[in-house]
């Protein structure tokens, strides 16, 4: 589900606003931020991750957590900035793993730069369901967004149905980006053994790609009240 955009109350979202004692228009004082705001729109974050960023992360949930703060705040501030490989941030459920991805993801347009969110299996099952209909042209134009972005989070691999065309599918997109050094953020459950999850040649980019980022930190989802 895409964020929704706020109106702006001025212009009404047309950029423009009408000066006074005359007959132009100028830009209204929105402009500067509607680029980010479109930016956002097209990343689109999933809602539950809306407003979530480095500083809303609890970094005394466990041992590991203040570094892997700092650890993803500092791959965040190279991207725009030079060659920039990936992260793989991995650790068990409710650990906080698509917080901090999506903590890099908004840092990262905040400066301009093209990002993308994307689960997994929602994409997989995104490009399944163009089969059958002019599937080979749209299969294509929906990865298109994920092979472009100048960076792309990629949710829960691993977690997907362990089929031939899943793992050929993931295995295209990991090997395009990698080939064009795009940024490329993952998350996974599994911190070892992705390789029985994802295959030996996913896996195996994906090491070459990617600074390992483990999160230990107990399920949020369960914490006590």
């Amino acid at each position: 589900m895409m964020l929704p955009i706020p109106e702006c109350p001025k212009c009404s979202d047309t950029l423009w606003v009408e000066c006074r004692d005359t007959r132009f228009a100028d830009r209204c004082e929105c402009f500067a931020g509607h680029k980010l705001r479109v930016l956002l729109q097209r990343a689109q974050i999933p809602e539950r991750y809306s407003s979530v960023s480095f500083a809303s992360f609890d970094v005394t949930r466990s041992p590991d957590s203040a570094a892997a703060v700092a650890a993803c705040r500092d791959y965040g501030a190279g991207l725009g900035v030079g060659e920039v490989g990936g992260l793989l941030l991995t650790g068990p459920p409710g650990s906080g793993k698509t917080h901090l991805a999506v903590a890099i993801l908004r840092a990262a347009i905040e400066r301009g730069v093209l990002a993308s969110f994307w689960d997994t299996q929602h994409l997989l099952d995104s490009v399944r369901a163009t089969f059958g209909h002019d599937a080979e042209q749209s299969e294509t134009a929906l990865l298109r967004p994920a092979v472009e972005a100048e960076l792309l989070v990629l949710d829960d691999l691993g977690k997907e149905r362990r089929t031939d065309w899943n793992r050929s599918t993931i295995s295209a997109l990991i090997n395009e980006r990698y080939n064009r050094r795009r940024a490329t953020v993952i998350t996974s459950n599994y911190a070892a053994g992705l390789a029985d999850h994802v295959g030996d040649r996913i896996d195996s980019r994906i090491a070459e790609m990617c600074r390992v980022v483990r999160l230990t930190a107990d399920d949020y989802r369960k914490r006590e009240l």
